[in-house]
């Protein structure tokens, strides 16, 4: 990650992406909406464990490909399993 006093510079899978920062300092809350996200999906995966992704995306309001981001940072965490078939199967809380 690359600071300069205005932009942020990050490279993604070879794409560089700016983003333009509002004011000094706010680099904190960059992820917020993400986390929750997450948290939001993981307490519904527990509430509904065995759902596939089109049902949580829906939900959630949010798309398919959020959700799909958000179950892969959980899986690596370790915090939830698909079980089953690709077909029939859903995730569970671990």
């Amino acid at each position: 990650m690359l600071l300069c006093h205005l932009v942020t510079f990050l490279e993604m899978g070879g794409i560089l992406v700016s983003i333009k920062r509002k004011n000094e300092g706010v680099n904190e809350g960059v992820n917020e909406g993400v986390n929750e996200g997450i948290s939001e999906l993981f307490d519904l995966i527990k509430m509904h464990p065995g759902k596939r992704t089109p049902f949580l995306a829906k939900e959630l309001k949010t798309s398919v490909k959020n959700i799909e981001r958000w179950l892969q940072i959980l899986k690596k965490n370790d915090k939830i399993e698909f079980i089953g078939t690709p077909k029939t199967g859903g995730y569970y809380a671990k």
